[in-house]
């Protein structure tokens, strides 16, 4: 996440949704399903954290859908840079 730039096709890769008139990214999946993925959920918690310590969700203000699951939040705080997400309208912090 920490290497997105302008010059990518991000709408291409799994897990993001884009608003097909405008390009612009509407929706996030990074949930972390080991059935589905076969990733280790431990890893999938790692990985995410580190990445949502950054700033790269202010550069998503169009997005309206964030599924986060199975991140292992386990008391964690919402990065404050969650707050900027002023489109959203649907987040998934379920952990099963």
């Amino acid at each position: 996440m920490a290497s997105w730039n302008d010059g990518v096709d991000y709408c291409t890769w799994e897990g993001v949704t884009c608003d097909s008139s405008t390009g612009h990214i509407v929706g996030l999946d990074l949930s972390c399903d080991e059935k589905l993925s076969g990733t280790p959920i431990l890893y999938c918690c790692r990985q995410l954290h580190e990445q949502l310590q950054g700033d790269f969700i202010s550069h998503l203000s169009y997005l309206q859908s964030l599924n986060l699951a199975n991140n292992c939040f386990n008391g964690s705080m919402i990065p404050s840079s969650f707050a900027r997400l002023t489109s959203l309208t649907y987040l998934n912090l379920s952990h099963y």
